[in-house]
């Protein structure tokens, strides 16, 4: 048993130091130290070849405890980080003096702090194996215990010498399992809570560029090597047939170098059970579901044209430009749904005010020569030709690349428009727009995502950093703000995920969402919708027996009925074996042999009980061969059975 105990305690320590490590507060190198020391004092431990006296133990005490303050204080300076070390670290010390059960069960007591910790810092899928296999080990601790204690107690050794093995880590994975079930069971239905102390984690935010009030030309260009993975937008409905855009920023003003927002804000609260209405939304039906990783910028990333918006934030930001902010800087995931058209034309937002904003176009040197390239390649009759002739232009005569070349411009705008030609998403935006206000057409830079990598298991995009873009909206009188995309097709990227990665993501975003971010809000959606199904399927079936489709009715009928009769004959199976024993039958058969003549083992009497009772040496042999069989795991044999069967018929005759 001793076995048992050790490796069970190794598997302990290994948990603990997967706790440390998903908590992100212990580098490599440490944890491969300490788990050559947790080895080590296992080993020691088990040859019990480290006895170390009182005295060294409260040095050594007093030495972590010093070690623990220098960290919290000088070090790390967090509470959480310290205090996983230190548990760390008291783990291994433990280790080396393991003599009595309680101090394994100290051991285990230690982990268990170590897996707070670990929920306290991490929101990895992986956190729910290591609970799942803690629940198993603790669950596996208790009983081993708990019997060692007893059989101790009584002064005496196990029936079996198999007692811990395979059939006993079976029902214990069992039991796990469904101590797992309930847990679940529990997390759904337990009310959310989302205020002070229990509010969510803050999360290491991911660095994003071209989203603050002053974007520098060219900013987009190093992130788009970038595969980080910055939000995934679900569609219940199945993919869009066009490209999806996911509006980030509106820029209209550009200085040379860079763009500035010049925004104006509204403020809007929360509007009752509809959320965040922000436009009429007529004719619009496309619902999308984002989870947005934390990011250092407060915009909510939206497609355009939202007219209806569903968050667990109590407050946005809503601009004239359709734009979405938080109030303030998220530092955990953001989820949110959305409702829109995805149409390239927003005729919902006001037409813009005053003359075409020109400022650039006036004061830079080659501000003739834009104005002359601009005559020359907006042909039409109206602004909506002339913009899709300098968007042709554009894609036409120009180059992607994200290593341009500087050839000796004024500016990064003439470098591209007159002599390398080549540039990224922004060089060509930037360009449209000038073009555009040259030619007397209202125009602005917009800044966000295209839809990213399609992951057709779960229907939703997958929007990494190399998906950033820059695109243009122009007004069109009559029409409204109308999207353009003067960029030509740039090269798919490297990264090309497998299957397997796409069904791991599909598990990591469910995870996410519906562990992770779940809300009381969501609990009052499930109780919704399982009333309606409810509902439905009682309606469903209160029309099916009406008078009239009492004949279409009756295969369901039957249906109903086979299930009926099913449930109640295996609940009437149930309780008959859940009145008697497990074991082998012929004991059974002397009671019930028993009962004719009016003997009844009663309910406080174990069988030999019974048997000393009865003193009948029939009786006595045939509780001997059941006890040896059920509890001794004894095969009775077939001359035995013999015996037994002769037995209970001359008991059955009296």
């Amino acid at each position: 048993m001793t076995g048992h105990i050790l490796a069970l305690t190794s598997f302990m320590a290994l948990l603990g130091l997967w706790a440390v490590g998903m908590s992100g507060t212990t580098g490599p190198l440490l944890l491969a130290i300490m788990a050559a020391v947790y080895g080590a004092g296992l080993y020691l431990s088990f040859r019990k070849s480290f006895q170390p006296s009182t005295a060294v133990w409260n040095i050594i005490a007093v030495l972590v405890f010093a070690l623990f303050l220098a960290d919290f204080l000088v070090f790390s300076r967090e509470f959480i980080t310290a205090a996983s070390r230190l548990l760390m670290l008291l783990l291994g010390l433990k280790l080396f003096d393991l003599k009595k059960s309680r101090d394994h069960l100290l051991s285990y007591a230690l982990v268990f702090f170590l897996m707070l910790a670990a929920a306290v810092s991490t929101v990895s899928l992986a956190f729910f194996a290591m609970l799942a296999l803690y629940v198993m080990a603790s669950i596996w601790a208790m009983i081993i215990f708990s019997i060692t204690r007893d059989l101790e107690a009584a002064r005496k050794a196990p029936a079996v010498s198999n007692l811990f093995g395979l059939r006993f880590f079976t029902i214990v994975a069992a039991i796990s399992a469904l101590s797992l079930v309930m847990t679940l069971a529990l997390f759904f239905s337990i009310p959310r809570m989302g205020v002070g102390i229990f509010e969510r984690k803050a999360l290491n935010t991911v660095k994003t560029t071209g989203f603050s009030d002053t974007v520098d030309l060219g900013a987009l260009g190093p992130v788009k090597e970038d595969s980080t993975i910055v939000m995934r937008a679900e569609f219940p409905g199945g993919r869009p047939s066009g490209t999806v855009y996911f509006k980030g920023s509106i820029l209209e003003v550009y200085n040379g170098r860079s763009w500035n927002a010049g925004r104006e804000r509204s403020f809007m609260k929360r509007a009752g059970p509809a959320g965040f209405v922000i436009g009429p939304g007529q004719g619009r039906a496309t619902e999308i579901a984002v989870l947005l990783e934390p990011l250092d910028t407060e915009v909510l990333f939206a497609a355009p044209n939202v007219y209806r918006l569903e968050g667990s934030f109590p407050s946005i930001w809503v601009e004239r430009t359709g734009v979405i902010r938080l109030t303030s800087l998220p530092f955990t995931r953001v989820e949110y749904r959305l409702w829109t058209d995805l149409s390239r034309v927003n005729s919902d937002e006001p037409a813009p005010k005053g003359p075409v904003n020109s400022r650039y176009i006036d004061s830079s040197p080659e501000r003739q020569k834009i104005r002359e390239l601009a005559a020359d390649i907006a042909k039409g009759r109206n602004d909506l030709e002339k913009a899709i002739s300098i968007e042709e232009h554009l894609k036409a005569n120009y180059k992607y690349t994200l290593s341009p070349k500087n050839t000796g411009g004024s500016g990064p705008l003439e470098d591209f428009l007159f002599y390398s030609k080549e540039g990224y998403c922004e060089h060509f935006a930037t360009s449209m727009v000038m073009l555009l206000s040259a030619s007397g057409i209202h125009a602005r830079l917009v800044t966000g995502f295209l839809e990213g990598e399609w992951n057709g298991l779960g229907n939703y995009f997958i929007v990494r950093q190399q998906d950033a873009h820059s695109w243009v909206e122009a007004y069109i009188e009559g029409t409204g703000w109308v999207r353009f995309d003067p960029t030509p097709s740039a090269p798919a990227p490297a990264y090309s995920p497998s299957v397997i990665w796409l069904y791991l993501d599909l598990v990591k975003l469910k995870w996410n969402r519906h562990i992770i971010q779940f809300s009381f809000n969501d609990q009052v959606r499930m109780a919704l919708s399982a009333e309606r199904r409810t509902a439905g399927l009682m309606e469903e079936i209160k029309k099916a027996f009406r008078a009239p489709d009492i004949g279409k009715a009756a295969p369901t009928a039957a249906v109903l009925a086979a299930i009926i009769l099913t449930v109640f004959l295996f609940r009437r199976r149930t309780m008959k074996k859940k009145t008697r024993l497990r074991g082998p039958g012929f004991y059974f058969d002397m009671l019930k042999a028993l009962s004719y003549r009016g003997i009844v083992r009663r309910t406080d009497e174990t069988p030999l009980e019974c048997a000393q009772r009865l003193k009948d040496q029939r009786v006595s042999y045939i509780t001997e061969a059941f006890q040896k069989e059920r509890y001794g795991h004894e095969k009775t044999q077939a001359a035995d059975l013999e015996k037994i069967r002769k037995a209970v018929r001359e008991l059955k005759k009296g």
